[in-house]
């Protein structure tokens, strides 16, 4: 009897092994098991745009939770009042990388997501904004949205990915010698970085300039402006430049 024992004593062993292996099996399920709900600001909270002094604004929402309790992460989209957003108008990741329940939005992109909503200078007008959550490679919207009243200030809110400047007052008289000044990129780790800032070093002397977002005169030429409280503007007039004559960093 001892001897049979000692011969199946090795078979017994694996079988007992796989037994306890196949109890220990844990399968990775990241399926979207719960969404959560919008809770900061408050459907239809209104919100009066001020680029230049006004504080950010913070939407809030519940934790979505994965069936393995894993990471997910949230992206906020905005869209026009009666859409689905499925073609949104404007997509951020939340704070922290989309790591975060949370989305802290500067006066800058709420006046970019207001023009992008049709939203014109001066006026009012709404957005709806909802949360997409995502594990692994499930992604879900919220089923619920909120709305929001923007009040846009005047100015402009989106702009090219280049400006340039010409005129009596600059190294190149004809748009199609016009001075290049481009958009500063964001290259650090920072979310609070404000879009459409341009700069250039070049030189300048009294006269005047018009700012422009091409060289090519037979293209479509948007022209922009500058008015004395230092605004940039739409349209096709000339800016004034008074001091003196030398290299300057715009």
């Amino acid at each position: 009897m001892k001897a049979f024992i000692l011969k199946y004593l090795p078979i017994l062993l694996c079988l007992l092994m796989v037994a306890s292996c196949a109890k220990d099996e844990y399968t990775l399920d990241t399926t979207i098991v719960e969404l959560g709900a919008l809770t900061e600001p408050a459907n239809g909270t209104s919100v009066d745009i001020d680029v230049e002094n006004g504080p950010s604004i913070t939407l809030r929402w519940t934790p979505a939770r994965s069936a393995d309790g894993g990471l997910i992460l949230y992206k906020v989209l905005f869209d026009k009042v009666g859409g689905d957003f499925s073609e949104p108008i404007y997509v951020m990741p939340s704070d922290n990388k989309g790591g975060s329940n949370a989305l802290t939005i500067s006066p800058v992109y709420l006046n970019i997501i207001a023009a992008s909503a049709g939203i014109e200078q001066l006026t009012t007008g709404k957005v709806i904004w909802t949360v997409e959550a995502s594990s692994a490679f499930h992604s879900q919207r919220f089923e619920v949205k909120n709305e929001l009243e923007l009040t846009r200030p005047e100015g402009l809110a989106v702009f090219p990915h280049f400006m340039y400047i010409h005129g009596s007052a600059t190294e190149g008289d004809e748009v199609s010698l016009a001075i290049a000044l481009k958009e500063i990129a964001n290259e650090l780790p920072d979310d609070n970085f404000a879009p459409g800032i341009f700069e250039s070093v070049t030189g300048m002397q009294p006269g005047e300039y018009y700012i422009t977002d091409s060289t090519n005169p037979e293209s479509v030429v948007n022209y922009y402006y500058v008015k004395d409280e230092v605004r940039i503007r739409a349209g096709n007039t000339h800016s004034p430049f008074s001091v003196d004559e030398r290299a300057y960093r715009l």
